[in-house]
Protein backbone atom coordinates (compact mmCIF):
# COMPACT_ATOMS: atom_id res chain seq x y z
CA UNK A 1 0.00 0.00 0.00
CA UNK A 2 3.09 2.57 0.51
CA UNK A 3 3.80 2.15 -3.11
CA UNK A 4 0.06 2.48 -3.94
CA UNK A 5 -0.09 -0.50 -5.66
CA UNK A 6 -3.74 -0.75 -4.64
CA UNK A 7 -4.89 -3.93 -7.43
CA UNK A 8 -2.18 -6.22 -6.39
CA UNK A 9 -2.58 -5.87 -2.65
CA UNK A 10 -6.48 -6.02 -2.76
CA UNK A 11 -5.76 -9.30 -4.82
CA UNK A 12 -3.46 -9.87 -1.71
CA UNK A 13 -6.32 -9.30 0.33
CA UNK A 14 -9.06 -11.04 -1.34
CA UNK A 15 -6.99 -14.45 -1.42
CA UNK A 16 -6.25 -13.97 2.28
CA UNK A 17 -9.75 -13.74 2.86
CA UNK A 18 -10.91 -16.43 1.28
CA UNK A 19 -8.23 -18.37 2.74
CA UNK A 20 -8.50 -17.67 6.44
CA UNK A 21 -12.67 -15.91 6.66
CA UNK A 22 -12.38 -15.57 10.19
CA UNK A 23 -8.98 -13.21 9.69
CA UNK A 24 -10.29 -10.30 10.98
CA UNK A 25 -6.62 -8.99 9.77
CA UNK A 26 -7.81 -10.11 6.39
CA UNK A 27 -10.90 -8.15 6.44
CA UNK A 28 -9.07 -5.17 7.90
CA UNK A 29 -6.03 -5.08 5.45
CA UNK A 30 -9.01 -5.83 2.24
CA UNK A 31 -11.25 -2.89 3.58
CA UNK A 32 -7.75 0.01 4.12
CA UNK A 33 -6.70 -1.27 0.57
CA UNK A 34 -10.02 -0.33 -1.16
CA UNK A 35 -10.41 2.29 0.54
CA UNK A 36 -7.06 4.21 0.01
CA UNK A 37 -7.50 3.35 -3.81
CA UNK A 38 -10.96 4.62 -3.08
CA UNK A 39 -9.59 7.86 -1.61
CA UNK A 40 -6.84 8.27 -4.20
CA UNK A 41 -8.24 6.44 -7.68
CA UNK A 42 -12.18 6.95 -6.97
CA UNK A 43 -12.57 3.55 -7.71
CA UNK A 44 -14.30 0.38 -5.55
CA UNK A 45 -15.70 2.76 -2.87
CA UNK A 46 -19.34 0.96 -2.45
CA UNK A 47 -17.30 -1.89 -2.58
CA UNK A 48 -15.11 -0.54 0.57
CA UNK A 49 -18.32 0.24 2.90
CA UNK A 50 -19.83 -3.09 1.48
CA UNK A 51 -16.66 -5.23 3.18
CA UNK A 52 -16.66 -2.99 5.95
CA UNK A 53 -20.41 -3.44 6.58
CA UNK A 54 -19.86 -7.31 6.41
CA UNK A 55 -17.06 -7.14 8.71
CA UNK A 56 -18.96 -5.06 11.34
CA UNK A 57 -21.72 -7.62 10.90
CA UNK A 58 -19.65 -10.63 11.66
CA UNK A 59 -18.11 -9.24 14.39
CA UNK A 60 -21.55 -7.85 16.27
CA UNK A 61 -22.75 -11.55 15.53
CA UNK A 62 -19.58 -13.01 17.03
CA UNK A 63 -20.13 -10.71 20.21
CA UNK A 64 -24.18 -11.50 20.86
Amino acid sequence: LDKNNFTNAIYQFELAVNEFPNSHDAHIGLIKALLKQCEIEKVNCEKARDERDRLRAKIENTQS
